[in-house]
């Protein structure tokens, strides 16, 4: 961990001499949103666009008489887009000392800002198009359904800080062993979880009154419907009770520890549904017989979280040790993070004693460590019940289907749809306890796995159903095409880590690019050609057709792959990598040139005319970079 602590505070010495001390190290989307020439240009194709489309609407007006202003969809639909961009920008920009203040504040506070955007100028729009035809004012469902949400987070955004601080005096002096980053975490969560269940309350009232009234005043409503809603809101009303239930349960009740918190409610949740099942659907006996499975079935996945509870600290224990063999806590979010448990001022006061901060930041390095073994341990018990629950149930079906006569290979269908779902559980599971970092990576990997389960089935769909038509082998390939890119991408940002840790990254950031942009083009060039192979076979068209598209494209390929062989040798000199570029097209180019005439004139060399004129001139280049390089 002494390592670990070090690199924090460099990161820190580091942070404070570029004086990036808000706190703010921005992703590439808040970066674009902030650059002023990409504003810019939104605004004004915005203004443009938008122009361009009311000039067409008065142009039209002369010859429809329609005078229904249409452009006004695309003025809000975009401008929904452009207020956003608008927002981010003057935000994350400084160009306003309230919304400096506001960006610096919990996420709960910033996210009103957009919030109120979004819902002033939708209903604005909603307003306006409702204006058209006036019969039915139903744009006030939309402002009065939203506003209740909307009013609950203005009133937090009021007095969220006060709330705040009133929780972090009271929790303080009984979690004195929590880093300061996760104390806060867990009072937001407690603030954000109670407002939730007053918003679900809320709805609950206002749409038990509303619907009442349509059901009392003049509806006409028989007595059968009455009930059935009753039964709904007597529904929701349970689930709203559970929802308050687990409020208390995690936030408020202090003896229970929270691993059995869980268990608490996944019992109840348990009780309830299947309460609610046994009650509405008990005079049906085929319902009936499944729902014994499900409830069995989910009664083991209980008995295994109850296992878990009982042996949690153990299970965590020995997770953590082997966590600690391959942990790093030395990334970039896992700083921020940290140092997310201080105040802006503070550190821009320079008022840290390293002292007593190194100790804090022990503890959530070990904190930190901990909550990793704990959601490996999570996700590693869940794919076992999901795995065990994916055989047992597949074993049920097969035996119903056995015993109502009808053919087993329909098993194929739950068996393959659900084991995309198994593999790709188990992909987590893996990308979590490897750990697999970076986006592209992991996704990368998710994506593969889901890929390949896939396309089995598709294989095997495609032989025991359709034989004659290898309908899958498009399907594959087509999907395949996106999963090269994707796996291009992951070795694009796998290498570009590297490189930042190089001393001449800029040179070395150039090499990349042009290396996996031809990486990325010749892969493109090899599944074009295949699927337009496979369209001329099918076609019934001749394949030597395919090669005016396979040696032109190669011709571009070519050149492409001489630019980076250049850059990464380097070949120095504009007449030294011209000369190799020029050569590079020529010979492709006369390979192209004799394969025509070979196929299509064979009586007359006419090839050899156009290669030894070429040549000439090709012959000519050679020379001169030899001679210029011999100079040098």
């Amino acid at each position: 961990m002494d390592k670990n602590i070090n690199v924090y505070w460099q990161k820190f010495d580091e942070k404070r001499e570029k004086e990036e001390i808000q706190g703010e190290h921005r992703n590439w989307f808040v970066k674009l949103l902030t650059n002023r020439p990409f504003f810019v240009i939104h605004a004004f194709l915005y203004l443009c666009v938008n122009g361009f489309l009311i000039m067409i609407w008065l142009l039209s007006l002369r010859f429809t008489g329609l005078t229904y202003f249409w452009p006004f969809h695309s003025m809000f639909g975009w401008g929904f887009g452009l207020g956003f961009h608008m927002v981010s920008y003057v935000m994350y920009n400084d160009k306003s000392e309230y919304l400096i203040y506001v960006r610096q504040q919990s996420n709960y506070i910033m996210t009103f800002v957009y919030h109120a955007f979004f819902y002033i100028s939708i209903n604005l729009y909603l307003f306006l198009l409702n204006l058209i035809d006036l019969t039915f004012i139903w744009f006030t469902w939309t402002l009065g359904m939203w506003g209740i949400v909307f009013i609950y987070h203005a009133i937090g955004f009021f007095t969220w800080n006060k709330i705040f601080d009133n929780q972090w005096k009271k929790l303080r002096p009984k979690y004195q062993e929590y880093p300061k980053n996760k104390l806060k975490s867990k009072i937001k969560y407690k603030i954000g979880h109670f407002w939730l269940v007053l918003v679900h309350l809320t709805y609950f009232i206002v749409t038990f009154i509303i619907v009442n009234i349509f059901v009392f005043v003049g509806t006409g409503l028989g007595q059968v419907e009455r009930l059935l809603i009753a039964e709904i809101f007597v529904n929701w009303g349970i689930y709203l009770a559970l929802h308050a239930f687990g409020y208390l349960l995690f936030y408020h009740i202090e003896f229970i520890k929270s691993v059995f918190k869980g268990l608490i409610l996944h019992v109840s949740i348990y009780a309830i549904f299947n309460g609610q099942q046994i009650y509405e659907n008990s005079e049906s006996k085929l319902y009936m017989n499944w729902l014994i499975y499900l409830m069995t079935l989910w009664a083991i996945v209980i008995i295994v979280h109850l296992i878990i509870c009982i042996k949690w600290e153990k299970l965590v224990d020995k997770e953590q040790v082997r966590v600690k063999t391959n942990y790093d806590g030395t990334e970039r979010k896992k700083i921020d993070l940290f140092w997310s448990g201080f105040s802006h001022e503070a550190i821009s006061r320079k008022e840290i004693n390293r002292e007593e901060i190194s100790q804090e930041l022990t503890l959530f390095l070990e904190d930190d460590v901990r909550s990793i073994a704990k959601g490996i341990i999570i996700w590693k018990w869940s794919f076992i019940s999901h795995v065990f629950i994916y055989i047992v149930s597949l074993i049920i079906i097969g035996i119903n289907l056995a015993a109502l006569g009808i053919n087993l290979v329909l098993l194929i269908h739950p068996a393959m749809g659900w084991l995309i779902g198994v593999a790709a559980h188990g992909a987590i599971f893996y990308i979590i306890q490897k750990p697999i970092k970076g986006f592209f990576s992991y996704t990368a990997f998710l994506h593969l796995t889901v890929y390949i389960v896939t396309s089995i089935y598709l294989v095997i769909l495609n032989v025991l159903f359709a034989p004659g038509t290898l309908w899958s082998l498009i399907a594959i390939l087509g999907w395949g095409i996106g999963i090269g890119i994707h796996l291009i991408l992951m070795f694009i940002t796998i290498e570009s880590r590297e490189i930042k840790k190089e001393e001449t990254p800029y040179l070395s950031k150039g090499v990349l690019f042009w290396k996996w942009s031809f990486i990325i083009h010749f892969f493109i060039y090899i599944t074009c050609l295949v699927i337009i192979g496979i369209s001329l076979a099918v076609g019934g068209e001749n394949l030597l057709l395919l090669i005016h598209p396979a040696m032109g494209w190669l011709i571009g390929v070519a050149a492409h792959g001489a630019i980076y062989f250049s850059v990464q040798k380097p070949i120095k000199g504009f007449l030294s990598y011209t000369a190799f570029l020029h050569l590079i097209i020529y010979i492709v180019t006369c390979i192209y040139l004799v394969i025509l005439n070979a196929i299509f004139a064979p009586e007359f060399p006419w090839s050899a005319i156009a290669i030894g004129g070429w040549g000439i001139g090709m012959g000519f280049h050679l020379l001169l970079a030899h001679l210029i390089k011999k100079e040098d």
